[in-house]
């Protein structure tokens, strides 16, 4: 009786290591930061695996706003995604692309 409670023990224990082992993987997505000081990097930077980006024509350019009424120049598609993930890139930040830019 108890070699079977000493083996039930050692069972569940190591069934306990096993599943305490499991690392369960999750991305988050991130929509609207362009609201912040530096959308693509804080995104980016805190995980996310999808960073969404609405994005308005307006005069030949690509800006990054709500809506028509919330555009502001400074906020283009270029300026706070695309040229930042080019500069990480360049400096090596970035050289593995784990997450999608959807626009």
């Amino acid at each position: 009786m108890k070699k079977i409670l000493v083996l039930t023990l050692f069972t569940v224990l190591c069934l306990n290591y096993l599943t305490a082992q499991e690392i369960r993987s999750f991305k988050i997505h991130s929509h609207n930061d362009y609201l912040r000081n530096v959308p693509f990097w804080e995104a980016f930077g805190a995980g996310c695996g999808s960073i969404e980006a609405d994005v308005i024509l307006s005069d030949g350019e690509l800006m990054v706003a709500h809506e028509s009424s919330s555009i502001i120049k400074k906020r283009t598609l270029r300026s706070l995604y695309l040229n930042p993930i080019m500069e990480g890139i360049e400096l090596g930040l970035i050289s593995d692309f784990e997450f999608h830019l959807l626009l």
